[in-house]
């Protein structure tokens, strides 16, 4: 799924944030036939399975069948209603710090079972190598899940060298959608570049979005997504919405 238009559906939010509420437009209040969708989207999610090796999509299936009836019909109403779009998009954009190599994950108020997640991850490193001419790749990755399953995550990576007391170069830069549960989002990503100082390397790309509602109207919006890792093998990430 690197670098090519992904075709999901409500998640066309997810990258948001609040600016990214600022940014995104929609039409009409929620009118969901929840039973007709949730038909439609069991039958969408078994033909993904069903022509795909991904053995993490077949256990979202798996989990999804699992879930009640209550949860799997309040599970289409988070993906489908803009509201709860929004709500989520405000959330992802939340400033967090996070650890290398640790995982930081928040709960979204007033809707059951939805959590945002940060993961920053760099290679360990020993205390003896922090001096060394070394080869880094940081990774930076923010994702969904509902109920348990996730539902959406994208993944920027960069790499890049450094001796210890500054960087030397940059080499590639990544960001791609690494997982998403949704048929009707369309993701496309422009200028991306990666740049370096003495004291940080960083990738950096433009991503934009548009899900259409049906019957509602169309939602749409980007921002800037990067990643970044330094001399003292730390690392983090942004979503900078337009």
């Amino acid at each position: 799924m690197k670098k090519l238009i992904v075709s999901l559906f409500s998640i066309a939010v997810l990258i948001g944030g609040a600016a990214g509420v600022a940014s995104a437009e929609s039409n009409g209040k929620t009118d969901l036939n929840l039973d007709a969708l949730k038909t439609e989207y069991e039958t969408w999610l078994k033909e993904e399975v069903s022509s795909s090796q991904d053995i993490e999509l077949l256990e979202s299936l798996e989990a999804y069948e699992q879930l009640s009836e209550e949860e799997q019909l309040k599970y289409i109403d988070y993906m489908y209603n803009p509201e709860a779009q929004e709500a989520v998009m405000d959330a992802f954009t939340n400033i967090v710090e996070v650890d290398n190599s640790q995982t930081l994950t928040e709960t979204l108020d007033d809707y059951e079972g939805i959590e945002i997640s940060t993961e920053v991850v760099t290679p360990s490193v020993n205390k003896d190598d922090i001096s060394i001419m070394a080869s880094r790749t940081s990774t930076y990755k923010r994702y969904v899940t509902v109920f348990g399953i996730k539902i959406f995550q994208s993944t920027s990576v960069v790499d890049y060298t450094h001796n210890g007391k500054k960087v030397t170069g940059v080499g590639a830069g990544d960001h791609y959608v690494s997982r998403n549960l949704n048929p009707t989002l369309n993701i496309s990503w422009s200028g991306k570049r990666q740049t370096y100082s003495s004291t940080r390397a960083q990738s950096r790309v433009n991503m934009q979005w548009n899900f259409v509602h049906k019957n509602l109207g169309i939602t749409y919006g980007g921002g800037e997504l990067g990643v970044w890792g330094n001399h003292k093998n730390q690392a983090g990430g942004w979503f900078n919405a337009h």
